[in-house]
């Protein structure tokens, strides 16, 4: 919408594609009123960060190469994920492809492109025509997002920008919900102990909207609210930010 200021690449994932298309949906609205040219390649593949957790390289290693070539092929500016572990895991191709003749080079180019949209978003002039949304809001750091890639301040910067949005922190925000990927069904009792944890702390801060920005996350405080008896909406930074958009001024 508007004035076209960047050709972007969505990196769309499984989960988020398949169990949270709102999400995406919501990603590409907000890149799109704010200047974004999004392509989203057919060719792209799984990122291989389960892959990656399980051992499996050498497959991780071929979708990372089908990746690097569908993006490059797409003639990007930024490769924009909205799911902290699929970002951290691209950003690391360098390391998995290291030594490959083909591929090294190339990988260390396509990390330099990568990054979470909520890092892209506060790195740009903010389209500032956001409606007023009143909620009382908390924010559940994914841990690859905050202690992998750093990414803290970025989703609460976004958050604070909507018009009637009162952002209140939770007792350590950056302490793993339970989920970690596979982990909480292959360690499903202490997964269940780290969510009722989490979810104490979420109710201490009295929010009507829990926020996060991963998929396993995003499923794993769905079911802590729903044990917990919470009326309290979770959902991704992103959505947030496609509501206000929506939202009358």
């Amino acid at each position: 919408e508007g004035k076209k200021e960047h050709r972007v690449g969505f990196f769309s994932g499984c989960v988020m594609s398949v169990v949270f298309p709102s999400v995406n949906e919501a990603t590409l609205n907000v890149l799109a009123k704010n200047g974004c040219e999004v392509v989203t390649p057919a060719r792209q593949r799984c990122c291989g960060a389960l892959h990656v957790h399980n051992g499996e390289l050498e497959i991780a290693r071929e979708l990372a190469r089908t990746n690097i070539d569908a993006f490059e092929e797409a003639d990007v500016e930024f490769v924009i994920s909205n799911a902290g572990g699929c970002g951290a895991t691209l950003k690391e191709y360098p390391e998995l492809l290291r030594g490959d003749p083909r591929y090294a080079t190339r990988a260390e180019r396509f990390s330099e492109k990568v990054m979470d949209v909520s890092e892209f978003l506060s790195g740009i002039d903010l389209n500032k025509s956001l409606g007023r949304i009143e909620a009382r809001a908390t924010y559940q750091d994914p841990c690859h997002l905050a202690h992998v890639r750093k990414i803290r301040d970025q989703p609460r910067a976004l958050i604070r920008t909507i018009p009637g949005v009162e952002l209140v922190e939770m007792k350590e925000p950056d302490r793993c919900c339970g989920s970690a990927g596979s982990y909480w069904f292959t360690n499903n009792d202490l997964s269940m102990k780290l969510l009722d944890s989490k979810m104490t702390s979420i109710a201490a801060t009295k929010a009507d909207v829990i926020l996060t920005a991963n998929p396993p996350c995003l499923m794993h405080l769905r079911l802590g609210a729903a044990r917990a008896g919470m009326e309290a909406k979770v959902a991704h930074v992103i959505e947030l930010l496609d509501w206000a958009y929506q939202a009358p001024k």
